[in-house]
């Protein structure tokens, strides 16, 4: 979201069935140079293959699978660990429980 809006903080919510959490975060470029290439493989090679392919044949789950990714790259644990170093200087804003 930063990257894109070209903002340097963004508030940014995690929901889930229990409760909600917004956090207030700052644009890391070097974060961002790092995992835009995997997100832009991720996208190219696997989501928008199959999902052509399953408009050309609609319901054939088999095909589609010659797009599933890896389930991990050779930066997983380098990309992990600058992921968990953005989500550690987020700042925490507030929690809300779910009502329902």
């Amino acid at each position: 979201q930063s990257a894109i809006t070209g903002r340097n903080r963004i508030l940014f919510l995690c929901w889930t069935v229990a409760c909600f959490d917004l956090y207030e975060m700052t644009f890391d470029a070097h974060y961002w140079r790092r995992i835009l290439p995997h997100l832009q493989a991720f996208w190219m090679d696997h989501v928008l293959p199959a999902k052509e392919q399953l408009r050309c044949r609609p319901g054939d789950s088999v095909a589609v699978e010659e797009f599933r990714p890896s389930p991990t790259l050779p930066e997983t644990s380098e990309l992990i660990a600058l992921s968990r170093q953005v989500a550690h200087r987020a700042l925490h804003l507030t929690r809300q429980e779910n009502p329902f």
